[in-house]
């Protein structure tokens, strides 16, 4: 993981924690059952799920990805329209 990521675990309880410097984290007393974990950082994401069993320590890592970027423009018809314009030109011409 990456340090200083966020990770959040959702399941029989929640709970919001930040990786620590080496990208590591740690609960303690988290109710068994079994729990969804997402970590993110600044343009990574990752997922999975894990069993907690009761009075055993569990040990998950989560894989981070590149975070898929959407980008969406809207387009108005707010300019006005162009139009055809006529342009004189001088014409410059020597006789020798």
């Amino acid at each position: 993981m990456v340090p200083g990521a966020h990770v959040k675990l959702s399941g029989p309880s929640s709970f919001d924690i930040q990786a620590d410097g080496t990208g590591s984290y740690s609960l303690s007393d988290v109710p068994f059952g079994v729990y969804s974990i997402e970590a993110t950082a600044p343009g990574l994401i990752g997922s999975t799920v894990a069993t907690i069993a009761a009075g055993e320590t569990t040990e998950t890592k989560v894989q981070l990805e590149i975070q898929s970027v959407k980008i969406s423009v809207d387009v108005t018809d707010g300019a006005p329209p162009l139009s055809a314009q006529s342009v004189s030109r001088d014409s410059v011409s020597e006789k020798y």
